[in-house]
């Protein structure tokens, strides 16, 4: 392999690479990983390799300078179409459910160690997993539910 060009930033030698893998040329980047690190300049720049039967077609590919053809002085651009506007949305009042799920689930597990302690008074074993603990919060998140559905806040008139 045989290094053609050393550059800054990884993006332009990647750029080339394609360019020279779209003409049929194998392109290889030795510094692609340390440059994405920030090392490549520190070590020697970025290098850009070809093996070495390429070597002559591919510095003329790169040497070659495409430039884009400049636009006429009576050039209209089109005009740009505005994007279509939505209908706003509608609040929606929190109708606090998931807040009383998230309170039901966490007072579950606030009460586990309580639970805990009555089991053992009682003489039972408790394997607190963290499955077991899942299905707590989910079932404190139920009640709160529950609760949340049977006594629903009411609003305060005086605010």
């Amino acid at each position: 392999m045989v290094t053609i060009r050393r550059y800054i930033l990884l993006t332009q030698a990647e750029l080339d690479k394609s360019l020279l893998e779209s003409e049929g040329i194998r392109a290889f980047i030795p510094d692609e990983n340390s440059a994405a690190i920030g090392y490549a300049n520190v070590l020697s720049g970025i290098r850009l390799q070809v093996s070495d039967e390429d070597t002559g077609r591919a510095q003329q590919i790169l040497g070659e300078e495409k430039e884009a053809t400049p636009l006429s002085d009576d050039f209209v651009p089109p005009p740009e179409e505005a994007p279509p506007e939505e209908p706003p949305k509608k609040p929606t009042p929190d109708d606090g459910f998931s807040n009383a799920f998230f309170w039901g689930g966490t007072a579950g597990l606030a009460v586990f160690p309580v639970l805990s302690l009555v089991t053992l008074v009682f003489g039972g074993l408790i394997f607190a997993t963290f499955g077991g603990l899942i299905l707590l919060f989910i079932a404190g998140g139920i009640v709160g539910l529950l609760v949340h559905a049977t006594f629903p806040k009411r609003p305060n008139p005086g605010a």
